[in-house]
């Protein structure tokens, strides 16, 4: 990796943004943060992260609704969108792949386990919905 890639995390529980922020950022990451879809998309059009890990309950704007509109933004085109979710059944997972998102992590998840999958991700290695 020549440039730290910029990954913005979105959950509207501050616990979970500074829990895997801090681990993140151990791995080397830029880390942005979002509480809810809104401020998610605006984070998002400004700064162009390479990473959007999203939660899927949110207030203001749910993460499904929140990928349905960053995936219409042509700058974010390539971004790889990855939810965050308790939510674990399949319809929620078949949800978001619908949206558009490449991946679907359920948590709990330990740190270095997501880390990995993002690696993954960054690497191409994981299959698209």
């Amino acid at each position: 990796m020549n440039h730290k890639i910029t990954v913005l995390l979105v959950d509207d529980e501050p616990d979970i943004l500074t829990f895997i922020g801090y681990n993140l950022k151990k791995e080397g990451f830029r880390v942005l943060c979002a509480s809810n879809g809104r401020d998610a998309i605006d984070q998002a059009t400004i700064h162009h992260p390479e990473l959007i890990l999203l939660d899927v309950m949110m207030p203001e704007l749910d993460g499904i609704e929140t990928c349905i509109q960053l995936r219409n933004i042509p700058e974010l085109s390539d971004t790889i969108i990855a939810f965050l979710s308790a939510r674990s059944q399949v319809h929620a997972q078949m949800a978001g792949f619908d949206a558009g998102c490449d991946d679907y992590i359920t948590k709990p998840i330990e740190p270095q386990q997501l880390i990995t999958r993002i690696k993954g991700l960054m690497a191409g290695d994981i299959n698209k919905g």
